[in-house]
């Protein structure tokens, strides 16, 4: 039960604050945009790392 409050109140925050947006399951932001402005630093990443 411990482990549960600190995300019961976590969500109650997120709904006071955004209302029922709160409990979509979409993300906010695209994801696939943000995948290609970081494209260019994983692959780099991924060269060093071989």
């Amino acid at each position: 039960m411990k482990k549960v409050m600190p995300f019961v109140q976590l969500v109650r925050e997120n709904l006071a604050a955004h209302g029922e947006c709160a409990f979509d399951v979409a993300c906010r932001f695209d994801q696939n945009e943000v995948l290609q402005q970081v494209r260019c630093f994983i692959l780099f990443e991924q060269l060093i790392s071989l």
